[in-house]
């Protein structure tokens, strides 16, 4: 496989719902597998900023009010399906439009690090083979958690991670590994972000996950 730094092919000039829209193949909720990257839609009743707390204290004394316990709510993801024992029913997803640039830099770098020796089998005569023949060869991918990615990037990931029910899931895009390239320094993209009322931009939850780490 290519050096990390020589698969790039996006150095800002795309946002992720412009890499997803361009480059993303439409595919079913169903068709979704841990250790690869979607963006997709998820559908929420009357969410407003109101049902998203301003800090942990505030969710704390009436969680019941809120549909999270973070400051935003992505109802547009785009990142990495994560395994877990129940990934047919809830989505865990490492939203990496939540994590700042530099992050979200050495998170991709980490996980391209980690599966490389599992894509070169996903090729033939240089190029990818019909998804439909993976299924086997994916499977290692399943086996890529947080931990890991936390591991050969140092750093808390969390709250970058959000949970999603399969059933709320609309309009899938798959971002395959030829296009891989186009998300490291994808261009910063608010899209489908709902903020707590005391956040003014993306930048606030950039700030409060970089505090998160220490």
């Amino acid at each position: 496989m290519a050096n990390f730094d020589d698969i790039i092919t996006n150095k800002g000039e795309r946002t992720f719902g412009q890499v997803a829209a361009i480059s993303g193949i439409r595919v079913q909720t169903p068709e979704m597998r841990p250790g690869h990257f979607y963006s997709f839609e998820a559908v929420y009743s009357n969410l407003n900023e109101y049902k998203i707390p301003r800090d942990k204290e505030e969710w704390s004394k009436h969680p019941e009010n809120f549909v999270t316990e973070k400051q935003y709510v992505d109802v547009n993801p785009c990142g990495i399906l994560l395994y877990h024992d129940n990934w047919k029913q809830h989505a865990l997803v490492l939203d990496l439009k939540i994590l700042p640039p530099v992050i979200r830099l050495k998170v991709l770098k980490g996980f391209y690090i980690i599966t490389e020796k599992y894509l070169d089998k996903l090729y033939k005569d240089g190029k990818l083979l019909p998804f439909k023949d993976r299924e086997k060869l994916i499977l290692p991918f399943y086996g890529i958690t947080v931990s890991m990615l936390q591991e050969v990037t140092r750093t808390k990931l969390n709250y970058s991670i959000n949970k999603y029910n399969m059933e709320d899931i609309r309009n899938v895009q798959f971002i395959d590994w030829n296009v891989f390239g186009e998300l490291p320094f994808a261009n910063v993209d608010d899209r489908g972000v709902f903020l707590a009322p005391n956040y003014i931009t993306i930048d606030d939850v950039f700030e409060q996950f970089e505090e998160k780490q220490y």
